[in-house]
């Protein structure tokens, strides 16, 4: 038997004689439960919204259903009435710790359905008790394989699915379509049905929405209109039908067709890099639209539910490349202890990509690898990363190691202008600036004498990549000594050592 636990959105409730009621306000707290306290990762998907909707129908309850790490989660929406006569929106939500028990939950969704002819929704009259879950026998799917018409359209469907509200689909159908569509992109379960607007849109595998003003509304917000250079009305309208393959004419689905097929082929195919290249050099692409495409690939949601595959390795190193901020969620990704057997496939991955890539938009991909490195020096340095992790991005191979012996030149660079003007360097000269120097900027007049402990992470990360003598220098900077290992390594014939204006002098006790 299957264990169907219940709970319900927390109010003070006032119940009338006809038995209807009104809410007097709401406790804080989860009421009519079965449970003791709710599982920390349905509670955290509650609180990121992942259950929320901004609207629904006065008369019909939104229903939205998803699989996480271990439990299976449908949540029933709605509508009340308050003291003042206002609306409150309350959820009944259903749930078990198995994944594969959906089918379960929504068996017993639709006998009550059957059988009251309504949804089991939020009644403060319908007690729970703690440790009383309501025992039923596992379910599995009704409709069995998915037929090859079926899943061919579902293929066929951009991500999220949008299904026109005009079709009354049961729950049954919208759950198998959104099994197929998960299991085809290797993703959880997630759907929502006869909704209005949604908190978190783009976070659902299908939607059916309740209305056609809903549906347009929500069309509108997941799936951006194609992006032309052209300025004048008639050729963007023409660029929502037409896809010459132009370097400045794109459609978002030649992009995320472009993914899809460079993270399930074995091999990347040429076609597929151009689309990414060329829409890169489009400026009208903006970092948001990125953001978007990703997301309906399932970037999101392989973060947020722990999903790892090697499609999901591939995806978060596009991702990563593509948008330098996201470089350290790729790496808590890579780095989680299940994960780690994807970091050599990653890492062919994006060196097979770099190889790829045209040689027209090569400096453009150069550019965001930088700016990715940029973006996690001072991560580093401020200890929201490890050395360790950031060595994965600079050894073994891979897309940042490309831009390696860039990053090294322009680190030393900048130490060859601070070690030269010491604390009247023209900080705006530098290559990075002050959100890396501004501390050995300001207290260089006082080394060695007072060592710098904040670049002790910059002394770590260059001994591991093999940099001796950047290690030795923030080795200098940070302990005011250099162990006699990383002097050796350094290959430095003297015991001192001037260097970027820095005198190193090496001390014998090993301590590394």
């Amino acid at each position: 038997m299957v264990d169907i636990h219940e709970f319900s959105t927390g109010i003070k409730a006032e119940i009338r004689s006809d038995g209807s009621w009104i809410s007097l306000g709401f406790t804080g707290n989860y009421m009519n439960s079965t449970l003791a306290s709710i599982p920390h990762e349905v509670s955290t998907a509650i609180n990121n919204k992942l259950f929320s909707i901004e609207k629904i129908l006065d008369n019909q309850p939104a229903i939205i259903a998803r699989i996480l790490e271990t439990w299976c989660v449908v949540a029933i929406i709605s509508k009340g009435k308050d003291d003042f006569d206002r609306n409150v929106e309350v959820y009944r939500y259903f749930l078990s710790e198995d994944t594969n028990s959906l089918w379960t939950i929504l068996r017993l969704i639709k006998r009550v359905k059957d059988k009251y002819g309504i949804f089991p929704i939020f009644n403060p009259s319908h007690q729970r008790l703690v440790g009383k879950p309501t025992p039923c026998k596992p379910e599995k799917s009704p409709f069995g394989q998915v037929d090859n018409q079926t899943q061919q359209w579902l293929n066929s469907q951009s991500f999220p699915i949008l299904i026109k509200p005009k079709k009354n689909y049961d729950l049954q159908t919208i759950n198998y379509w959104a099994s197929a569509k998960a299991n085809a992109i290797n993703q959880k379960i997630s759907w929502a049905y006869n909704i209005e607007i949604l908190s978190k849109p783009q976070e659902f595998i299908l939607i059916q929405p309740a209305t056609d003003e809903a549906f347009n509304r929500l069309k509108q917000t997941i799936f951006t209109p194609n992006i032309s250079s052209s300025n004048d009305n008639r050729s963007n309208n023409k660029s929502n039908n037409e896809n010459d393959g132009g370097s400045n004419n794109f459609k978002f689905r030649d992009i995320e067709n472009a993914i899809d097929n460079l993270i399930q082929d074995n091999r990347i195919s040429h076609q597929a890099i151009d689309i990414i290249a060329k829409a890169l050099e489009n400026k009208e692409i903006n970092i948001q639209n990125w953001q978007k495409i990703f997301n309906k690939k399932g970037a999101n949601m392989a973060i947020y539910n722990e999903i790892a595959n090697e499609k999901i390795a591939k995806l978060l190193s596009i991702r990563a490349m593509i948008i330098p901020n996201t470089i350290k969620e790729f790496l808590s990704w890579l780095n989680k202890k299940d994960n780690q057997c994807f970091q050599n496939k990653s890492r062919e991955f994006q060196l097979e990509f770099i190889e790829k890539f045209p040689k027209k938009q090569e400096e453009l991909l150069e550019k965001k690898l930088m700016a990715g490195l940029n973006i996690m020096l001072p991560k580093l340095l401020k200890e929201e990363i490890t050395p360790q992790y950031f060595t994965i991005l600079l050894t073994g191979g891979g897309a940042w190691v490309t831009v390696k012996n860039h990053l090294i030149d322009q680190i030393k660079i900048d130490l060859e202008m601070i070690g030269e003007e010491g604390s009247e360097v023209d900080r705006k000269a530098l290559n990075f600036g002050e959100i890396i120097w501004l501390k050995l900027i300001q207290e260089w007049d006082d080394l060695p004498e007072k060592p710098i402990s904040y670049y002790k992470p910059f002394a770590d990360l260059f001994y591991l990549i093999f940099e001796y003598k950047l290690a030795a220098y923030f080795c200098q900077v940070s302990y005011n000594y250099v162990m006699a290992e990383i002097f050796r390594e350094a290959n430095f014939k003297n015991k001192e050592v001037n260097l970027y204006g820095l005198t190193l002098k090496q001390k014998k006790k090993f301590f590394w």
